[in-house]
C-alpha cells in the first residue's frame, strides 16, 4: 500500500471514515523485505488506508470499504 509522491516521498492513501474520501499522507519507512514494508513514522494504530487500487486513487476520491461476498 506503500507508494512514491511526485516529489519521491513515500505515502500511502489514508482513508477517512466520516467521509469515505482519501488522503495522501506521508509516511517515514524503514527496513524492506519482500513485499513488508516498515512503516517508522507517520502512522498510528487504527489508521485506516487503501490497500487495492491505490495507484487510481486521487486526493479527496470516495471510497467504499471491499466487503467479502
Amino acid at each position: 500500500a506503500v507508494l512514491s509522491t511526485d516529489q519521491k516521498q513515500p505515502s500511502v492513501w489514508m482513508i477517512d471514515t466520516a467521509s469515505n474520501t482519501v488522503n495522501q499522507h506521508i509516511i517515514e519507512i524503514g527496513e524492506m523485505s519482500g513485499s513488508e514494508v516498515e512503516v517508522k513514522a507517520g502512522l498510528k494504530s487504527g489508521d485506516i488506508i487503501a490497500a487495492s487500487g491505490i495507484h487510481q486513487l486521487r486526493e479527496g476520491m470516495s471510497v467504499r470499504k471491499y466487503e467479502k461476498p
